[in-house]
């Protein structure tokens, strides 16, 4: 936002660029405020405005364009995450109506989620995977989109089956144990980190799979924090998630040992 221009002439600023007249300006821009629900702000100044507000105001201006094309550079990293909430449900529903094509870059998981029809992931500058939602989060293609979607992936190798309908998957010197899959050779193997339960005993469950190993770190899930993420330095490294009472209650913290036992019903294999 132009700190020196009101909303009002925030949003008329392309507008007055392109040379429409001054009634037209004005029709436009009004329209354009009430959309957003933020006429009564039109002659306010940007530092008189909250942060949410503001995206209203900078998106009521590029909208006022009417462009074929719409990028979105990170809209939202600036708000606190209760007004992001609100605001990525308004600009969804807004975005959705629209005629023209937007670009929607983002570092967040929720926004891409959220926002993307389709999704290209780029690492190092390049697109690694490209695909609706629930391709990306049914079957990422690199350590880096699953980390990203918070998930939990694995380049592995079919080793062997078992008379019990399990097969054995060989992955950084470990074994993993998921159900029969039917598939041979080089494959990638998907645990949720909600599959995944921590003790600070060896489990006596049923589960296949049990690690060992020390918590690197525990960090709050957004948006309120109820729910942690638990990184394990087992072989391979886990990412488990568990309720904050849960973790509290077992004193997980960086350095405590702990096991992660996931059944093998909770490994989904694909190529």
């Amino acid at each position: 936002m132009f700190p020196h221009l009101s909303v009002a002439d925030n949003v008329e600023f392309g507008l007055r660029a392109q040379g429409a007249p001054r009634v037209e300006r004005h029709g436009r821009a009004a329209r354009a405020l009430e959309r957003f629900g933020i006429a009564e702000l039109a002659r306010r100044r940007p530092h008189e405005l909250s942060g949410g507000q503001q995206q209203r105001a900078a998106l009521a201006r590029a909208l006022v364009l009417e462009p074929e094309v719409l990028l979105l550079d990170e809209p939202l990293a600036a708000l606190d995450q209760q007004t992001r909430r609100t605001v990525r449900g308004e600009l969804r529903a807004l975005l959705s109506s629209l005629p023209c094509l937007t670009v929607f870059v983002t570092h967040s998981p929720a926004d891409a989620l959220s926002f993307g029809d389709q999704i290209a992931v780029l690492e190092a500058g390049r697109i690694t995977q490209h695909g609706t939602r629930d391709e990306l989060l049914h079957r990422p293609r690199t350590r880096y989109v699953a980390d990203f979607l918070g998930t939990n992936l694995f380049a592995t190798r079919t080793a062997r089956r078992e008379w019990s309908g399990l097969v054995r998957l060989e992955t950084d010197g470990a074994s993993l144990a998921a159900a029969e899959c039917g598939l041979d050779g080089e494959v990638f193997a998907l645990v949720d980190p909600r599959e995944i339960t921590v003790s600070l005993e060896a489990p006596a469950g049923s589960a296949q799979n049990v690690l060992r190993g020390s918590v690197v770190e525990v960090l709050p899930e957004p948006p309120h924090g109820d729910r942690v993420r638990v990184s394990l330095a087992t072989r391979p490294p886990l990412v488990a998630e568990l309720s904050r009472a849960g973790a509290e209650a077992l004193g997980l913290r960086a350095g405590v040992e702990a096991f992660a036992a996931f059944k093998a019903t909770g490994v989904r294999v694909f190529q």
